[in-house]
């Protein structure tokens, strides 16, 4: 078992949060029997979460590539920019439809963000307004290319092992053809806003009848379009810290490429992990209680893939503006 810490919550709220991880949209029924208490008191101990800052919301894990959307990594580092014109380009990365992440970090880079697009064209227009907009406050800046990002279950929050199969698979670049229409992409921006908006909230806006919005619902979770819901966690509060590595490999075998990603998927405080071709391999993030920790596991990692790992750069994510945002 692993050790379990926290910030005034007992079990049965850790088993609540740990069920909304896996599935933020099951129903308060179903909450409540992994937390082994009753759907009403699953609904108040859900409310206290939110009122208490621990949870900000419910996101929607779209898996863009199923949509034609290729995913980019784009690593700024600032110059000479204040606080009033710092806030003024986040609130344009914010509101850019593009952009599906966001994060303020410290080390190295000051902001990475994660940019949606159709093709490299429309990844260069998008690099293009930025440059011209905010150029002159941009002193360095790095681009990869995501092939896939695993979204593992957060088994920490309970002290439980993870099992090879828990966590969601995303596709960076466009995998396979799935005929979407306006309304799929109208629905998944919905659920991107609030993943567990009721059918009744989501057929209002759509214009739909509730059997109607359930079926393209089921559609794309079968087809892959949405690999999931999950609670949009605030990590301070909580009492972890948020960290992103990116590591620069040697030698990487099939074989020992596929025993590193079991490492990744057996940690419980490794939470995501991705595949990319740029300055990096391959990333992860890591949610844990202190910095000592994120060392500890750091050298252990290096120690046991000391023949792949090259180099690497660290951060602490501090703030993250968006996430699960569905382009369209």
């Amino acid at each position: 078992m692993v050790e379990v810490q926290g910030q005034g919550l007992d079990v049965k709220d850790r088993w609540l949060l740990y069920a909304l991880d896996r599935n933020a949209r099951q129903p308060l029924a179903a909450l409540g029997r992994a937390a082994k208490v009753s759907k009403q008191v699953a609904a108040y101990r859900l409310q206290g979460l939110i009122e208490r800052g621990i949870v900000k919301g419910f996101i929607t894990v779209p898996n863009v590539s199923k949509f034609g959307y290729k995913s980019h990594k784009l690593l700024l580092r600032f110059q000479n920019l204040g606080p009033e014109k710092e806030g003024e380009l986040i609130r344009y990365l914010v509101k850019h439809p593009a952009v599906g992440w966001l994060v303020r970090c410290v080390g190295r880079w000051d902001v990475v963000l994660v940019v949606w697009s159709k093709n490299d064209l429309d990844f260069a227009t998008f690099l293009q307004e930025l440059e011209n907009k905010y150029g002159a406050y941009i002193l360095e800046r790095d681009i990869s290319v995501m092939l896939s990002v695993h979204y593992y279950f957060r088994s920490y929050l309970v002290g439980r092992e993870r099992r090879e199969t828990d966590y969601f698979l995303l596709e960076g670049v466009p995998q396979g053809e799935f005929k979407t229409d306006e309304t799929d992409v109208k629905l998944v921006q919905l659920l991107s806003q609030n993943a567990r908006a009721s059918l009744a909230e989501l057929a209002e806006k759509l214009g739909m009848t509730g059997p109607a919005v359930n079926y393209r619902l089921r559609r794309l979770l079968k087809e892959g379009a949405i690999l999931g819901f999950r609670p949009s966690l605030n990590l301070p509060v909580l009492g972890y810290q948020y960290y992103k590595v990116f590591f620069r490999m040697q030698n990487l075998t099939a074989k020992r490429e596929i025993e590193l990603f079991r490492y990744f998927g057996q940690h419980p405080n490794i939470t995501y992990a991705t595949r990319s071709i740029g300055a990096s391999n391959v990333e992860i993030e890591v949610e844990i209680e202190d910095a000592l920790k994120f060392n500890a596991l750091l050298m252990d990692l290096r120690k046991q893939f000391a023949d792949i790992v090259r180099d690497y750069d660290s951060l602490l994510i501090y703030e993250e503006y968006k996430h699960g945002h569905m382009p369209g």
